[in-house]
């Protein structure tokens, strides 16, 4: 009787023992987890989290921190950023291929309505190149171009425009958009009217008023007036003897 409790004993033994590593593995891959999801997510700290994803995918806790990586990005307005990260590890969850491409798609959206900052515009103009020749890829330069129209660098953004016109050749209004840009303030004079009966708008946004030959604007900042007037007195174009608007 004493030989077979001690035979049981010697199997046991060894199953306690593995299942306490089991348990003494998981606590630790949860308190590193924790400690990941703690740090702040900066340049410095990239690469604990990019480890970490790596090395535990397709694991829930891999998953989280890729999760909080691209909430990081989102919060800050970088949807570009955000839709680069699941791209990136996306192939590391194929049992999650259908939320990836959800995410995919609405940063993608997101990002095409917003103007990038330095830091985002390699995203951009990558972008813009693969999806030449399409709706999305155009508006992906127009976000790139905002940059230089709203600081009045028509010159650049012109160019801009020059560089990617050879991948879009079924896109006339990038050509139209050029001849905007390019083309010389022409008879435009600007007035203070004073006070008037016109509607003042709420947030500085153009308000248009025309009357026989003259556009009104009334705006906040003089700056935007110049620019909407030059937009509008060269969004008339001339072909075959019709006016085409823009």
């Amino acid at each position: 009787m004493q030989s077979k409790n001690h035979k049981y004993s010697s199997q046991l033994f060894p199953r306690i023992m593995f299942l306490a590593l089991f348990l003494i593995t998981v606590f630790s891959s949860y308190l590193y987890t924790q400690s990941i999801l703690r740090k702040p997510f900066t340049k410095e700290n990239f690469h604990l989290f990019d480890e970490y994803i790596r090395e535990y995918a397709p694991s829930d806790s891999a998953f989280r921190v890729m999760m909080l990586m691209a909430s990081r990005n989102k919060a800050q307005r970088r949807y570009a950023a955000a839709r680069e990260i699941y791209i990136i590890y996306g192939k590391f969850f194929p049992n999650r291929e259908k939320d990836f491409k959800r995410y995919l798609n609405y940063n993608e959206i997101m990002m095409l309505c917003n103007t990038p900052d330095k830091s985002l515009l390699s995203f951009y103009l990558e972008y813009a190149k693969d999806s030449a020749n399409t709706e999305n890829g155009y508006l992906a330069l127009q976000r790139i171009a905002d940059n230089y129209i709203n600081k009045f660098e028509f010159d650049s953004a012109a160019y801009l425009y020059r560089k990617f016109l050879p991948l879009y050749p079924d896109f006339n209004k990038l050509q139209k958009t050029i001849n905007i840009l390019e083309a010389p303030l022409q008879n435009l004079e600007i007035k203070n009217l004073g006070p008037t009966s016109i509607q003042k708008p709420e947030n500085g946004t153009p308000i248009p008023h025309l009357t026989g030959d003259t556009s009104i604007f009334q705006l906040i900042e003089q700056k935007k007036a110049t620019v909407v007037m030059m937009f509008l007195s060269q969004s008339l174009l001339t072909e075959n003897g019709k006016k085409l608007l823009i």
